[in-house]
């Protein structure tokens, strides 16, 4: 890669955000990489949506001259393995922008990852980002610099970290314009796959095999971006199976054709108590999981998020007011901007927006792009 001047920030105006947000995911990761790769210079990369109430890697997916398979030991050493600059971690911190030798005083090989992975794939060094939009992240960005080149300089953190802000709205701005609301759902149920330790499909019944045609078309058997996340899943539900993380490994995703789906792994034990493999489900997402993506999406404010929520259960401006200890004026005012920037403009189509579940049609309700 050629060097590259740097700059201190990636931001955009509010033109340059248009000509970008509402399109494919896949094309705006496409334009921040062509934008960072102008005034930061590295060797290889990764960028993913995430599923911001999980932070599981979700899509789009990006990846940028990587080691071919690199994709589940990337995972198992983020999911399974304590280190500096974890992507949890990250997100949790005020810049949620880090590298490796600044943050390990430039001692990399204090990091388990850095000494097993990077370092024999010939990196030297890693910048890390959190794309947050609000109060949530919408993705994630991995730099690596390789062996004999300078490390990642403040200066270049500072430009990721414009790049992420601007990016979180754009991949926010993704989510809304892709989603469809009140959308039918095809006949079939939920689908099943086995996967092997290396997030590798082993074994899937048809409607999983439907289910991963509209996710990645129909060569999603050799699509790095689709299965990427999919080795995420089984390095999280590995680690949640271990003990050393809660909850379950699970993503919402939206399909080419904007439909949400969720995905959920988990661990196989058998009467041995050995580890047999993971199990992964994957179905059309079901009333109420999706509205707070969608909700934080159109970034709502706090008092924004509790009025919809409220229009959703069905209670008129009297009662919000109410329970809110607000005046009807003001309520009144706080749906007007909730209507301009979900862009409805009434109660009733707020709520087909956000709220409307999906339901089973005929068996040629699938579209694969």
């Amino acid at each position: 890669m050629n060097t590259i001047a740097l700059s201190p920030t990636t931001a955009v105006g509010a033109g340059e955000r248009r000509s970008f947000s509402g399109g494919r995911g896949e094309a705006v990761l496409a334009a921040a990489s062509r934008r960072l790769s102008r005034v930061v210079a590295y060797d290889s990369a990764v960028w993913y949506g995430v599923d911001p109430f999980s932070l599981m890697p979700t899509s789009p997916t990006r990846v940028e001259n990587t080691v071919a398979g690199y994709c589940a030991s990337y995972w198992r050493y983020e999911f399974q393995i304590e280190d500096v600059m974890l992507f949890r971690d990250l997100a949790r911190s005020p810049s949620a922008v880090a590298s490796l030798r600044a943050t390990t005083d430039d001692n990399p090989t204090r990091s388990t990852r850095f000494r097993e992975l990077l370092e024999p794939l010939g990196y030297d060094d890693e910048l890390r980002a959190v794309v947050r939009f609000g109060e949530r992240a919408w993705g994630l960005i991995d730099l690596f610099r390789d062996r004999g080149r300078p490390p990642f300089s403040p200066r270049d953190i500072a430009a990721v970290a414009g790049l992420a802000g601007t990016l979180g709205s754009w991949l926010a701005d993704v989510v809304t314009q892709g989603h469809r609301a009140g959308d039918v759902a095809p006949s079939w149920g939920p689908g099943a796959a086995m996967l092997g330790a290396d997030g590798e499909i082993t074994a899937l019944d048809e409607s999983a095999e439907r289910w991963f045609a509209e996710l990645a078309g129909p060569r999603w058997a050799d699509d790095e971006a689709f299965l990427g996340p999919m080795s995420a899943l089984v390095a999280r539900a590995a680690s949640v199976a271990a003990g050393r993380d809660r909850g379950p490994a699970r993503a919402h995703v939206q399909t080419m054709t904007g439909r949400w789906l969720v995905a959920h792994a988990s661990v196989l034990r058998g009467r041995d108590a050995g580890n047999h493999g993971t199990s992964l489900v994957i179905e059309p997402a079901m009333l109420g999981e999706v509205a707070p993506i969608l909700v934080e999406a159109f970034g709502l404010t706090a008092r924004e998020r509790e009025i919809t929520c409220a229009v959703g259960r069905g209670h008129a401006n009297a009662q919000i007011a109410q329970d809110l200890v607000l005046s009807q004026h003001t309520v009144r005012d706080h749906l007007k901007a909730i209507f301009a920037k979900v862009g409805v403009s009434s109660r009733g189509e707020l709520v087909a927006m956000l709220f409307a579940d999906q339901r089973p049609v005929g068996p040629h309700a699938m579209i694969v792009g």
